[in-house]
């Protein structure tokens, strides 16, 4: 007599049906590499700050060294853009004014509505202004630096232009491991589409650790709710603005 061997029901539709193992590890490597980009670019990134702010530090004693790009040379008229750059606690920050000397180049300066590179409006000051900051704290080192020759914005910081290859190539394989994943854990796939498109770089790593692709946590109980497209995308429009 035979015996029929047992078939395995196939998995209700909508189900959280697990990843195969290559594209677990895949995902375990991009999400080993998104923290390794994330935290590097939080150690070599510029984020704004003012000059009110750089004064804060100098007075606690918080700033070792105290980076000088561009300004007025000294002797010079007219005017020129200074950009100061220092390390406090665990990121860089940099703050940008004017130089330029009294008269009618200040004026002119003035006029020209000078802005940094995060857009924002910069002031005019005296020649002299890195000198000036340095004597709040008699131990800051003050040097004088090149701008790089390569640099953008990216999530409200300034950032090496290599960065963004990097973050592309991560981005990229990410929607690919989720084009892949048919049942993703927590929000439908339309729902983790929109945060992995717009919400880099939380989305992204959202999905992997929270949709289930790199196997970091079980699956929640059948039945429960999955968060939705539509939800998802307003989520998306609000990441990268908690992300700065």
């Amino acid at each position: 007599m035979s015996v029929a061997a047992p078939v395995s029901a196939p998995a209700p539709v909508g189900a959280e049906a697990p990843v195969g193992r290559p594209v677990r590890w895949l995902a375990r490597l991009l999400l080993a590499g998104w923290v390794v980009t994330l935290v590097w670019l939080s150690l070599v990134a510029l984020r704004p700050a003012t000059l009110a702010d750089l004064e804060a530090d100098l007075r606690a004693g918080e700033v070792e060294t105290l980076e000088v790009v561009g300004g007025l040379a000294p002797q010079s008229r007219g005017y020129s853009t200074v950009e100061l750059r220092w390390r406090s606690g665990w990121g860089r920050q940099a703050a940008t004014a004017v130089e330029a000397t009294p008269g009618r180049q200040a004026t002119l300066a003035r006029s020209g509505t000078p802005l940094d590179d995060w857009g924002a409006r910069v002031p005019v000051v005296e020649p002299g202004l890195a000198d000036r900051l340095a004597a709040l704290d008699a131990d800051v080192r003050v040097v004088e630096v090149d701008r790089p020759s390569s640099h953008g914005t990216l999530f409200g910081w300034q950032t090496p232009l290599e960065s963004f290859w990097v973050l592309l190539v991560l981005w990229l394989t990410t929607f690919t491991v989720l084009a892949w994943h048919e049942h993703p854990q927590r929000a439908t796939r339309a729902a983790w589409a929109w945060l992995v498109l717009l919400g880099a770089p939380l989305g992204p790593v959202a999905y992997l650790v929270l949709g289930g692709p790199a196997g970091l946590f079980r699956p929640p109980a059948p039945g429960r709710r999955r968060l939705t497209g539509g939800w998802a995308l307003l989520l998306a429009l609000l990441l990268p603005a908690t992300a700065r």
